[in-house]
């Protein structure tokens, strides 16, 4: 499974890095905003890391496998409860992770993969981060307008993806390269709880394929707003 295996160089520890150095030492100027911080690795697995950590739960055996979690595409997700640091308002936001995929499921809209969304309906500003079933380009749906396609995720590679919200626009960066915007007001303001992987409303599902590893969303603050180089991967010496 070594093909899978994020690089352990860190680049831009000041700005970059998802959180602490080998000293144990802050690098992360905005660790405070950060609203989840999973590593989803052998160490850490689904142990959040950020300030205030929230419980998260594996649902229908979402495997650990070393240095990632991989999702069958038909049943598995991670979920965790609602929480203010979730409630984003109309505010800056940013919402990151590295994803490998081997394939897309194709057929139809119904087999997009989602990265994160409410666990039950769009109510109160729920909103879906996905890759679309055949293209693979990032989307958001609010139930009512979808906004994309921002850019492409690649098969067979691991890929850095990035949507973040700056002044009421979305932009999606993949690999550090930033894509399309679109306006993009939506009050996030859910009182659900979330999903990572995959998304259930009316029996219609958008469950990953693949693997994800160092999941971040960061509350009140775009990160990084043009082209930059996408992190390393966490730091496994996290107090």
């Amino acid at each position: 499974m070594g093909i899978f295996k994020l690089s352990d160089s860190v680049i831009d520890p000041i700005r970059h890095t998802y959180g602490y150095d080998n000293a144990k030492k802050i690098v992360d100027p905005y660790y405070d905003n950060v609203s989840l911080l999973l590593p989803l690795d052998k160490n850490n697995w689904i142990i959040d890391r950020s300030p205030r950590p929230k419980t998260v739960t594996i649902n229908n055996y979402v495997m650990c496998c070393d240095s990632f979690a991989a999702f069958n595409g038909t049943t598995t997700y991670l979920s965790t409860n609602n929480h203010d640091d979730f409630k984003f308002g109309t505010g800056d936001f940013t919402l990151e992770c590295w994803i490998y995929l081997p394939f897309y499921k194709g057929v139809n809209w119904a087999n997009d993969g989602c990265i994160w969304g409410p666990a039950y309906s769009y109510n109160n500003g729920g909103v879906i981060y996905y890759f679309d079933n055949a293209s693979g380009t990032m989307g958001t749906w609010d139930s009512i307008n979808g906004y994309g396609p921002y850019t492409k995720v690649e098969l067979l590679q691991w890929v850095h993806i990035v949507w973040e919200r700056k002044n009421g626009y979305l932009y999606g960066f993949i690999n550090g390269i930033k894509g399309n915007n679109y306006l993009f007001n939506v009050d996030h303001n859910s009182t659900e709880g979330f999903r990572i992987g995959g998304y259930q409303v009316n029996n219609n599902s958008r469950y990953i394929a693949g693997f994800l590893k160092d999941f971040r969303i960061t509350k009140g603050v775009a990160r990084y707003q043009r082209n930059f180089t996408p992190p390393g991967p966490m730091i496994n010496t996290i107090p």
